[in-house]
């Protein structure tokens, strides 16, 4: 469930649950409840920015904004956390 919410997160999870070889029905299960969970917020993302912020381009730089600075955000904790012993 938890892959979804990384980038490729879907494909690369249903690559790594089938090379795990788990069985079809807890994928399914997994898939099931994850695939709505990721859908629903993701949707309401979009329909929430939607509401707060009407100009096109202005939207565009500020989506562009929050994830350069949450990437950046999170290379740098995982950057620091390798070089701590």
């Amino acid at each position: 469930m938890v892959a979804r919410w990384l980038p490729s997160g879907g494909t690369v999870g249903a690559l790594l649950a089938g090379s795990l070889r788990w069985r079809f029905a807890e994928f399914l299960t997994a898939s099931a409840i994850g695939v709505p969970l990721w859908t629903s917020y993701v949707a309401f993302l979009g329909y929430a920015g939607g509401q707060l912020v009407t100009e096109p381009a202005l939207s565009m730089a500020l989506s562009l904004c929050v994830a350069v600075l949450l990437g950046s955000a999170i290379t740098f904790t995982i950057r620091r956390g390798a070089a701590d012993p």
